[in-house]
């Protein structure tokens, strides 16, 4: 994706639903009221989660980068990443355009944005065969997807967030993305080396 055409603003939603490994409706969504720089984590109420519960992500350096970038286009707004669009549709990001942008470059028979979802996961779950120096836990690697338990009883008694840990998680999975990518643009990079 690294010099396709797409606008400012899609791209750094590609990027950070790349960094996060969220679904693209809670990207599109996502609220500056949502987000606590000085905590460098994203709260995203229950009322929009798949599993109708709160979600609270802890960002890398990069991911934080990107939304401090994006706060000069949107920041005076309610949604970090506005539409574009003046006809009242909808006032955020369609959440199919990262879809609709990965399909312009030509990987849209190979992967969907939702997909990049799986790949972060199996690169987590793998991360040892990838160069980590520590296997991160399964338990955590499902609260960042922010899956529920299948264990029933379980997800109601387990409250465990893990933040510190999915930091750590988080910000190995946004360096390994960064190392990657090294030689195409990378819009999280441009902004944590500025």
């Amino acid at each position: 994706m690294g010099k396709t055409n797409m606008k400012s603003i899609t791209r750094a939603a590609f990027e950070l639903q790349l960094h996060l490994l969220s679904r693209s409706s809670e990207i599109a969504k996502l609220r500056w009221d949502e987000y606590n720089a000085k905590e460098a984590v994203i709260k995203i109420g229950g009322y929009r989660m798949k599993g109708m519960q709160t979600h609270t992500i802890p960002l890398s350096p990069y991911a934080k980068g990107l939304l401090e970038h994006i706060r000069q286009y949107s920041g005076q707004g309610e949604y970090i990443f506005p539409s574009n669009k003046t006809n009242g549709e909808r006032p955020y990001l369609n959440p199919q355009s990262v879809n609709a942008v990965m399909k312009r470059a030509g990987l849209g028979k190979t992967i969907v944005a939702h997909g990049l979802r799986a790949v972060g996961s199996t690169a987590l779950n793998d991360a040892l065969k990838y160069g980590s120096k520590c296997k991160f836990d399964k338990d955590q690697i499902e609260v960042c997807l922010a899956h529920m338990d299948k264990d029933g009883i379980r997800q109601i008694y387990n409250n465990a967030e893990y933040i510190e840990e999915r930091r750590k998680m988080l910000t190995w999975w946004s360096n390994f993305i960064i190392e990657k990518t090294e030689n195409s643009f990378s819009l999280a990079k441009q902004c944590f080396d500025a």
